[in-house]
């Protein structure tokens, strides 16, 4: 279900390539990987039409505050990995070899990495595996692996995207899968749920069955979304068929048990956020929205996407974007529209969603050439404004980091970061990062297809071929289903549209004179790559499309569109002014609709004058205040009055320690003022105090009311007069003694030491020895304290001949002995081991069949083994890869072979069997056109024919027939395979009846009733009435309000074009109300029309009104008025109207019934 996605540049005139951000840095390539040519461009990946596909670029920050790039599809059969520093200064390259052939997702747990790869199985094997979740560590290590096995798979991540988020220990992951062939013979397609014990790395739970939704499961799931609140499991799922909506499906098992559908008892709880209706006018997958983003706020689950107006689902093609807000028990479901963009403008690409926090979301979607964003709360209401800036999205979800948004966008070797302060999103700052080759390309030519890429670096050739001619096709009614080759029609007004497509694969580069004249939007509601211009401004136009590597063979377009000299009708207020802004009133071009504004004056204010009386301390004054706006003015100022203070009051009488206070009060307005009383005087009580032996005396004065106090007349201390000393304690010769002195005044006392006696000695003499010196001991006989003199020195040993004890050897050591002759003592020394003689025991290595040894060492002496020889085992053959020996091709077979890679023995051979005709009948075709006008013609629409990725070429690959292609009816168009190919495949148009050519009538003029209005229309085509709703469809536009309404008659069934009527929708018809008689006059009263500009009053002397005349009223809130200067006593017949003016045309309603009135003299 996959398509192939095409780059198509829309640029300026004379420019080759755009960027739509400004860069604030780039960097040169990394040095790991600067000739590492990397494909694909994930710009604006997070779009799609009918189905999603896998999310193949990831964006994380490292724990070191770096980021880290994971992107699939870059390089193939690889994951490409980038490491870049916090400022995108790019720093290192890794390719990871991908597990299964097809890349499923990628997921950061915050201690390992997680990818999840599948493989088809489209011969439904229960024993191979499909789907595989791998682990790595942070360095990107494998740990470990675990997978599914057949699992009613045929092709995985078939027609959606696969997602994962963990919660604990469990890995949650929502995808799908095409599944195996069901008893209609088809193959369909839905979602797939696994849960995966991350510890062990073992699948504890999944569902891949078939059900219904009760139970999880959504047929048709077009992308998928899995989220955790709690111990549930939240899944978002874009449902094509059953159901046929965005269906929110909450699980209500704890999954952390390990099973998140334990039972068929345990179904789910699920709303359906927005249901989609069928879709008739092309493939029954459509639904008219794009789903970009899931996530859970503290309140609510929040679901954002783009659609269509759904209820115009069959002709709606902008898209507008929705943030829908389910209650976390899914009874309450709140759709908010974010924007309005009109029908036939720019689409809304499929939104992302950041989560800030739990109460707050950024949302950014993609529109022409800009990115819009703008802050959501948790109920996904709007916070703030939308804010604009040039720039693109992708597929990468946006992380946060240091208070911003940063995602990346590349497009094969260029890779631009985007950087979004959220706290100003006004301020986006990008990088532009090169890696791959740096290419000087030598571009195609008209009759040379070949472009030729050489590296600068290091001279690597890349040769590819374009078309060398340009190929166009273009439909400018767009009423009709065929495009042409030949552009039909180059002028257009304001708001026109034409459609253009480019047929084949190549990547092209449309560029626009004037960019701002058009808009260029992908048609949402077709598989094919079809662009539509429609014209916004008037002027001239050129725009030239070619192959981006052959500009040489580029086709020019001139278009013309509007008028070169704009006829203005009348002026409408678009803005009123006040008296603190100016107004606004708009004119539109009554030929092309552009519009000039212009400025109205600001009115005076209207004041109001206030007189404000002086006060004691204010000044008095006139305040003039605008009733309108609240701005004021003061002038006629009066002086203030002053105080007029009465006699003063005590209020705190003074003492000796703090002041008093008095307090006078104005007699007008009792303000007061407080002034001091000061302190009083201290009353002193007088004491004396005698001196001591150690203190001094003095005079005390002490306060009796406070107790405050000072000191004078102060005297010296006495001092001590000590007695005779007293012995306390007799000295000894080891310790002092002691003697105490009392005073005789006041009997302090005082200690005096007595000196310590002399020892008492005993004297002892003491003989040397061989080891000991000799010396005189001297002891005292009373304490035992002693002290040595007189030394003399140790007379030392006098030893004899050594005598060996014990003989040394290879690894121990001998002893010798010799003796004191004087007392015999004794002294051992050590004889050193004599070492092993060593000798070499020599190796030899091992083969791929026999064992060796390594070398080793032994003693001549005592034969110990020193170094050990160790058996090398046989290395055993490397068997190489398969080597082809002999190319298989068709009918004969081929040969290889695998050889050891050491010994270059063949060690298995095996046959390559006969390659056969591949068959067609699986291939896709998509033709240009899928219905036809029958005009007695036959039809024959192009082919593209695709199979396996590879698009086939006409007349190599394959031939084309047709059949019943002339008449009304269901025509075939026949792919026969040829040269590699064989087989066939068909394909259904429709050649129906030219709807344009059927005759409508029961249209008319209609008046204006407030409501939508329609017509009965009758239908005829070859003489036969059609039936509506069978044969045709009816629509309108602008059907309710005065003016020009459009109804649409769109063929059904076997008719195909639209014929387009219009009628106008005129004022309602007028009543008078009151007609009376006046002198030479009447007076008229007419019910007033909110929808009316004006009203006409015609009057006559003849029921006829022939020669009338008529007066105009233009302000509509005017309902009366008195028609003069008549002739008195005269006859008049009064009639009245209303008229509309609708873009400078008027719309007159019908005449009142007329009324007659006699004028008085």
């Amino acid at each position: 279900m996959n398509m192939k996605k095409r780059m198509l540049s829309i640029v300026l005139s004379g420019a080759m390539a755009v960027s739509t951000a400004v860069s604030a840095g780039s960097f040169s390539a990394f040095a790991v990987a600067q000739c590492v040519a990397y494909s694909g461009s994930n710009v604006n990946d997070q779009d799609y039409v009918q189905w999603s596909d896998t999310v193949k670029s990831y964006l994380t920050v490292c724990d070191n505050g770096n980021y880290m790039r994971v992107q699939s599809g870059a390089i193939k059969g690889k994951l490409l990995v980038e490491y870049y520093s916090s400022d995108f200064e790019p720093l290192s390259t890794k390719l990871i070899d991908n597990e299964l052939p097809i890349f499923g997702a990628f997921y950061d747990s915050g201690n390992n990495y997680y990818v999840l790869s599948g493989q088809e199985n489209p011969k439904q094997n229960d024993s191979l595996e499909v789907f595989r979740i791998t682990k790595y560590d942070k360095n990107w290590n494998k740990i470990k692996s675990c997978g599914l096995y057949g699992a009613n798979t045929t092709v995985p991540f078939d027609a959606g995207s696969a997602r994962m988020t963990h919660s604990g220990d469990h890995l949650l992951v929502r995808t799908c899968h095409e599944m195996y062939k069901s008893s209609d013979g088809n193959n369909h397609q839905a979602n797939v749920t696994i849960e995966v014990d991350m510890p062990s790395m073992t699948i504890t739970d999944s569902y891949t069955g078939v059900m219904n939704v009760d139970y999880g499961y959504v047929s048709h799931s077009f992308n998928q979304f899995i989220k955790t609140d709690g111990n549930h499991i939240v899944a978002l799922d874009h449902g094509d068929a059953h159901p046929r909506s965005a269906v929110l499906v909450k699980y209500n098992s704890d999954f952390t048990t390990g099973k998140f559908f334990p039972s068929y008892f345990d179904k789910v709880s699920n709303i359906d956020v927005v249901t989609y209706p069928e879709y008739t006018s092309g493939h029954y997958n459509y639904t008219g929205a794009a789903i970009g983003g899931f996530d859970v706020s503290s309140s609510s689950y929040i679901v954002a996407q783009s659609t269509v107006d759904l209820d115009y689902i069959n002709t709606s093609e902008t898209r507008n974007v929705y943030v829908s807000a389910v209650s976390k028990d899914l009874s309450t479901n709140k759709l908010n529209k974010i924007t309005s963009y009109a029908e036939g403008t720019d689409s809304a690409s499929a939104p992302q969603l950041v989560k800030i926090n739990n109460n707050s979301f950024l949302l950014l979607w993609a529109r022409d050439t800009k990115v819009n964003c703008v802050k959501l709360n948790a109920d996904g209401t709007v916070n703030g404004s939308i804010h604009t800036f040039e720039g693109s999205l992708s597929d990468c979800q946006p992380v946060i980091k240091n208070g911003r948004a940063v995602w990346y966008v590349y497009d094969k070797n260029n890779v631009t970061f985007n950087s979004l302060n959220l706290s100003n999103l006004d301020d986006i700052k990008t990088v532009d990062v090169k890696t791959g080759h740096d290419y000087e390309t030598k571009y195609a030519s008209k009759t040379d297809g070949t472009v030729t890429q050489t590296c600068k670096s290091c001279g690597y050739v890349n040769k590819f071929t374009v078309p060398t001619s340009t190929t166009v096709y273009w439909r400018t009614d767009l009423s009709n289903t065929s495009f042409s080759s030949v552009l039909s029609k180059t002028q257009f007004s304001v708001g026109d549209s034409i459609d253009f497509w480019l047929y084949d694969d190549t990547d092209y580069t449309v560029e626009f004179s004037d960019r701002s004249m058009v808009s260029v939007n992908k048609l949402e509601n077709y598989a094919n790559d079809i662009r539509r211009i429609t014209f916004k401004n008037g002027g001239s136009l050129t725009v030239k499309i070619y192959p981006t590597y052959n500009p040489s063979v580029a086709k020019t377009y001139k278009f013309t569109c509007g008028c070169t000299s704009h006829t203005y009708g009348s002026a409408v207020i678009t803005k009123q002014p006040t008296c603190t802004s100016e107004g606004t009133k708009t004119k539109t071009c009554t030929k092309c609709g552009a519009t000039v504004t212009e400025t109205i004056a600001k009115l005076s204010h209207s004041y109001t004058t206030t007189v404000v009386a002086p006060t004691c301390t204010a000044d008095g004054y006139t305040l003039h205040k605008c009733s309108v706006c609240g701005t004021s003015y003061k002038d006629s100022t009066t002086k203030a009055t002053g105080h007029s203070y009465g006699n003063s009051v005590v209020t705190k009488q003074p003492t000796c320690t703090s002041e008093g206070t008095k307090t006078k009060t104005c007699t007008k307005c009792n303000a007061t003022v407080t002034e001091t009383i000061p302190k009083t005087s201290h009353k002193y009580a007088d004491t004396v105090v005698a001196p001591t032996c150690t203190t001094g005396g003095y005079t005390l004065h002490k306060c009796s009311v406070c107790g405050t106090s000072y000191k004078d007349n102060t005297t010296k201390a006495t001092g001590h007069s000590y007695g005779n000393s007293v012995v306390t304690k007799q000295p000894t010769c080891t310790s002092e003694g002691t003697a105490i002195k009392t005073c005789t005044k006041c009997n302090a006392t005082v200690t005096e030491t007595i000196a310590k006696t002399s020892h008492k000695y005993a004297d002892t003499v003491v003989a040397p020895t061989c080891t000991t010196d000799g010396y005189t001991l001297h002891k005292c006989s009373v304490c035992g304290t002693s002290y040595k003199d007189s030394t003399t020195k140790a007379t030392g040993h006098s030893y004899g001949n050594s005598v060996v004890t014990k003989q040394p050897t290879c690894t121990s050591e001998g002893t010798k002995t010799k003796t004191c002759t004087k007392c015999n003592a004794t002294v051992t020394e050590k004889l050193p081991a004599k070492g092993h003689t060593a000798v070499t025991d020599k190796g030899y290595p091992a083969t791929c069949t026999t064992a060796g040894k390594t070398d080793g060492s032994h003693c001549s002496v005592c034969n110990t083994v020193i170094k050990a020889q160790t058996v090398i085992n046989a290395t055993g053959h490397k068997s190489s890869g398969w080597i082809t020996d002999k190319a298989a091709s068709i009918g004969v077979k081929g040969s290889m072979h695998k050889e050891c890679t050491v010994c270059k023995k063949v060690l298995e051979t095996a046959e390559i069997p006969a390659l056969s005709r591949i068959s067609i009948s699986k291939a896709s075709v998509t033709l240009s056109t899928s219905t036809y006008a029958y005009d007695g013609k036959a039809k024959k629409p192009g082919v593209m024919v695709k199979l396996n990725g590879k698009t086939l070429k006409n007349g190599t690959d394959y031939t084309v027939s047709y059949s019943n292609n002339t008449k009304v009816g269901t025509a075939k168009v026949t792919i026969t395979g040829k040269g590699n190919y064989t087989g066939s495949v068909s394909k259904t148009y429709s050649i129906k009846n030219n709807f344009k050519k059927a005759t409508i009538s029961g249209i008319s003029n209609k008046s204006y009733t407030g409501k939508n209005i329609t017509q009965s229309i009758t239908v005829k085509h070859n003489g036969k009435t059609l039936k509506k709703g069978t044969d045709y469809t009816v629509s309108y536009s602008n059907n309710k309000n005065i003016g020009t309404a459009t109804v649409k008659i769109t063929g059904k069934g076997s008719y195909t074009g639209t014929v387009t009527k219009t009628f106008k929708i005129n004022p309602a018809k007028q009543e008078i109300q009151k007609l009376t008689a006046k002198s030479k006059a009447f007076f008229v009263d007419w019910a007033q029309k909110g929808s009316a500009t004006g009203y006409e009053i015609q009057y006559a002397t003849n029921s006829k009104f022939t020669s009338a005349k008529k007066v105009t009223i233009t302000n509509n809130k005017t309902d009366k008025t008195t028609v003069s200067k008549l002739s008195g006593k005269k006859k008049y017949y009064v009639r009245v109207r209303s008229y509309t003016t609708v873009k400078g045309t008027k719309y007159y309603g019908a005449w009142s019934a007329s009324k007659s009135v006699t004028t008085k003299k």
